[in-house]
């Protein structure tokens, strides 16, 4: 018993660092394509090969391949989590909660759990700590990846398809990690019965309240005031993107007053060489 313990909390704490790298490097790999656009390279060599960083299928395929990564990795790491959860007391999970927060990386070191606010009868979301980094780590890698994939350029044929590309893997990537943190959240609880998402996850014949993690946890206390049903998981994601239009339009009109500039100061150079020439 003590040997498969042993295994499992290493199978956690191994799963939660590889959950961690693959989302680190793709917070890398944003980065690196955002900086090049800012400082207006549009190609780069690697291994001998040159890449656009505009180029469609390039940014098609790195949404992909990081949203496939950070799935199957997240599927390990709550695999894991559940056994262990089904297995040991509350003094042994929060001695691993705190091993991870001791050990992890990126968005498990100082991970402060999820708090759960009630909205109706049968619906519970989880809310964040305004205290705690990761979270506002997320938000920033979000915000890279958006404006990482997004084309800079209003004439780019795929402009609109890349745009709705961001803002898919943003809302899908959130909805992946948003689901291993509650896991992991949930392990801290004393009384198993409130552990609603890992007993869903579970097939637990009892009932389980719904439970939903938010983009923006705001958005559900607004819609709480409908009086009619609205669709809990489909609205928030439609006010993000409504909300993301505004956003992007503004972020449009900055780099054109950018390129405009950039512009006129290549026009003054070459005038004050013509002149002393």
């Amino acid at each position: 018993m003590s040997e498969n313990s042993n295994h499992l909390e290493t199978a956690i704490v191994e799963n939660g660092k590889w959950v961690d790298k693959v989302f680190a490097t793709g917070a890398a790999i944003s980065t690196i394509i955002l900086t090049l656009k800012f400082i207006n390279v549009s190609e780069f060599e690697w291994n001998g090969v040159t890449v656009s960083v505009e180029n469609t299928r390039f940014l098609i395929s790195i949404c992909v391949a990081f949203t496939v990564a950070h799935w199957y990795a997240s599927r390990l790491l709550i695999r894991s989590i559940l056994e262990f959860w089904k297995l040991k007391s509350h003094e042994d999970r929060i001695k691993l909660l705190e091993t991870l927060r001791a050990t992890g990386g990126l968005l498990v070191r100082g991970f402060i759990p999820r708090e759960r606010a009630r909205i109706r009868k049968d619906l519970y979301i989880y809310t964040f700590n305004i205290k705690d980094y990761t979270f506002w780590v997320s938000y920033g890698c979000i915000a890279v990846l958006l404006l990482a994939i997004s084309p800079w350029n209003l004439s780019n044929k795929a402009f609109l398809f890349l745009l709705v590309t961001a803002i898919a893997t943003a809302i899908i990537n959130w909805k992946i990690a948003s689901d291993w943190i509650v896991a992991l959240t949930e392990i801290s609880l004393q009384n198993k019965d409130e552990a609603y998402y890992l007993r869903s996850i579970t097939g637990d014949e009892k009932y389980v309240p719904k439970v939903e993690k938010p983009l923006f946890p705001l958005f559900y206390s607004v819609v709480n005031f409908f009086p009619f049903t609205l669709d809990y998981q489909i609205l928030p994601n439609l006010i993000l993107i409504l909300v993301l239009i505004p956003v992007y339009i503004i972020v449009g009109i900055v780099f054109i007053l950018i390129s405009v500039i950039q512009k006129g100061i290549e026009l003054i150079k070459k005038a004050i060489l013509s002149k002393r020439n």
